[in-house]
């Protein structure tokens, strides 16, 4: 599951579960942060952490043996 993915899953989930909007809520905190990869994500998931204000880096590897997401 990509990270956007997650997000919308615990946005829909924060109407009915006080955790997940906690979760939601908790998000601003993230900013600054940084976050570590050994593989290179995908763009989706690279632009989501950038807009959270979260600094992104990794690892030149790709996840799997093909160079090409699918």
């Amino acid at each position: 599951m990509h990270s956007d993915e997650t997000l919308i899953a615990l946005s829909i989930t924060s109407a009915t579960s006080p955790v997940a909007a906690r979760v939601i809520d908790g998000l601003k905190q993230l900013q600054g942060c940084d976050a570590f990869f050994s593989v290179i994500i995908s763009s989706t998931d690279e632009a989501l952490y950038r807009k959270l204000g979260i600094n992104v880096c990794c690892e030149p590897k790709y996840e799997r043996v093909s160079l090409y997401h699918r």
